[in-house]
């Protein structure tokens, strides 16, 4: 399952009935907003992070990048596009680069 929050979600984007297997986390978001215990809980395959090179500060990481380090983590700056796939029981994740 994917976890692909649009709109104005607020906090109500964690609000979910089961664990995703990949989850797109809003624009904007910042990484104190982030639960990592939730997103320890989920154990997610792959978390997708949607960045420009606006978002990136002048000097060092990106704050929820910086966050994320040892998460399969795959944003947007890095791979350009991304594209996921899957047969409803195998995901695949293919991006730019």
């Amino acid at each position: 399952s994917a976890l692909i929050p649009t709109g104005k979600v607020e906090d109500h984007w964690l609000d979910v009935p089961g664990a995703p297997d990949l989850i797109l986390l809003p624009d904007n978001l910042k990484a104190e907003d982030l639960s990592l215990a939730l997103i320890n809980t989920w154990q997610p395959g792959i978390i997708l992070l949607p960045l420009a090179e606006a978002d990136l500060p002048l000097h060092g990481e990106h704050p929820l990048l910086s966050r994320l380090v040892g998460y399969p983590v795959l944003d947007t700056y890095a791979h350009g596009w991304i594209r996921v796939n899957t047969d409803g029981e195998k995901l695949w994740v293919n991006g730019e680069y």
